[in-house]
């Protein structure tokens, strides 16, 4: 059995951004609310207002999972 590893969102690191973003949008049923360009400005916005932070689960080197905290 494989571990399930997770781990803060590098949003740097393209392999991991890009594979967070291909499961959030898979994931939604409404793909004009939450497009690829809404879902990566998420990830990617630096706002002083609110503090984000994603998180991703590996699985055998694929992103099986993402969530995230937003305050």
């Amino acid at each position: 059995m494989s571990k399930l590893l997770i781990r803060a969102l590098d949003v740097h690191d393209m392999l991991q951004l890009e594979g967070a973003i291909d499961l959030l949008e898979s994931a939604f049923a409404d793909p004009e609310r939450y497009s690829r360009a809404r879902i990566t400005r998420e990830m990617l916005v630096d706002d002083a207002l609110f503090y984000r932070q994603f998180f991703i689960a590996i699985k055998q080197g694929r992103t099986v999972g993402v969530g995230g905290v937003k305050a």
